[in-house]
């Protein structure tokens, strides 16, 4: 970036670093905070975020970083956050966690609109999650890779199963995290700065439906 920056007549670097979550792989957050700049502006609107997840936001991992305060655009969905399914067995209603195999009956629900992002904090969640969407039959991206079914040539649903790490940017209208081991949880829970920074990546993902999936 500085070899860029001393060749160019003005640059323009953008970032968030409550969101800084490559610092495993060598990149600096604080590298990009301390360089000397002549014009420094907040961007105060979120054109992407519901109703619903920005406030999860502000009291969930926002509240443990640096604070933004920032709207949302006035036209903003309400959006939904579910992490629990609701059956009636035998006559009384029974809730349960929101589990890989309610994931699978959503996805399946074509009723269901918009494109689907799915995350996990590990590799081995993210290769158990596409196995099961294989079985399944459910066609769709696996970290980029094609994973399709049934004879097809191409991908024909957009569905994309990867790392939070490699989510960072992306959005989508209906966005699924999987916690399903113990290294998910460690990863996502207990470390430190870095777990809250991971979260909120990848709880600020939605453009509508947010699933916590357990």
């Amino acid at each position: 970036a500085k070899l860029v920056i001393a060749e160019s007549k003005e640059s323009i670097i953008a970032g968030d670093d409550n969101q800084a979550i490559m610092e495993q792989f060598g990149a600096s957050p604080q590298a990009f905070l301390d360089l000397d700049v002549n014009k420094q502006e907040e961007l105060t609107t979120s054109y992407r975020l519901p109703v619903s997840i920005k406030e999860a936001l502000d009291i969930g991992p926002g509240a443990k970083l640096n604070p933004r305060k920032f709207k949302l655009k006035s036209d903003a969905q309400e959006g939904s956050i579910i992490s629990k399914i609701i059956s009636i067995v035998d006559g009384k209603e029974k809730e349960d966690s929101f589990d890989l195999h309610a994931l699978v009956q959503h996805v399946l629900d074509l009723s269901i609109s918009g494109d689907w992002l799915i995350m996990a904090p590990t590799n081995r969640s993210v290769n158990h999650v596409s196995d099961i969407f294989k079985k399944y039959k459910i066609s769709h991206y696996r970290k980029n890779e094609p994973i399709t079914v049934n004879k097809e040539k191409m991908v024909s649903r957009d569905i994309r199963i990867q790392t939070i790490h490699t989510s960072k940017g992306a959005e989508a209208e209906n966005v699924a995290i999987v916690i399903m081991s113990k290294g998910d949880s460690n990863m996502y829970y207990n470390n430190g700065i870095h777990s809250s920074r991971l979260a909120y990546v990848a709880e600020s993902r939605p453009k509508n439906r947010l699933f916590w999936v357990a």
